[in-house]
């Protein structure tokens, strides 16, 4: 498939949910970014209350990752989906949170490995 028929393809999934979708995309960014930074910021002098923002945003980025994902996969095949399908990650939250802690570790191990090379 071409890059022009995936961008005619998105564009006709998306159109008339064109504001749904940005709404969508706008809560996920609020809840996985701006929230935890406002939990680490009243503790900026204590290293160990700043953790909290830290594993509150472990905690939840892999299950937002999924229901914002699912959200998008409802869209794409053209069926109902509401804002508190962002949520739906949570049904699965030890599959999610699993998921998304590997895919961390993988992340960090293979930028340790590549990174050392460049040095």
């Amino acid at each position: 498939m071409l890059i022009g028929q995936i961008k005619k393809q998105a564009r006709a999934s998306l159109k008339g949910r064109w504001g749904f979708a940005i709404i969508v995309a706008l809560l996920n960014g609020i809840i996985v970014s701006i929230i935890p930074e406002l939990i680490r910021a009243p503790f900026d002098k204590d290293s160990s209350m700043k953790a909290l923002g830290v594993v509150f945003s472990l905690i939840i980025s892999g299950p937002m990752a999924l229901g914002f994902a699912l959200v998008y996969l409802h869209i794409v095949r053209d069926e109902a989906a509401t804002v508190g399908d962002s949520f739906s990650g949570f049904q699965r939250f030890g599959k999610a949170f699993l998921t998304n802690l590997l895919m961390g570790i993988y992340l960090i191990g293979w930028t340790a490995i590549n990174g050392s090379y460049f040095c």
